[in-house]
């Protein structure tokens, strides 16, 4: 999830709001839902735009933990 509580899939924006942002979410595309959840909880659902298929995946994402500093390239 971005910083803004917000990610893309299948070529359409879902925004689930800033109380979600940098967590790590699954998604899952159904035929007329994209659904994400945290954990085991649903935390958005919203209608599907497009009918394409989803060709490819890529996900993005750092994981720290408190007091763990980032790592720079």
């Amino acid at each position: 999830m971005s910083i803004n509580g917000s990610f893309q899939v299948a070529g359409q924006k879902v925004q689930v709001g800033k109380v979600h942002a940098r967590k790590l979410v699954t998604v899952a595309l159904d035929e007329h839902t994209i659904t994400a959840y945290d954990a085991e909880t649903p935390i958005a659902a919203v209608p599907r735009r497009s009918t394409t298929e989803l060709n490819r995946t890529r996900a993005k994402h750092q994981i720290t933990t408190p007091g763990q500093p980032r790592l720079r390239a």
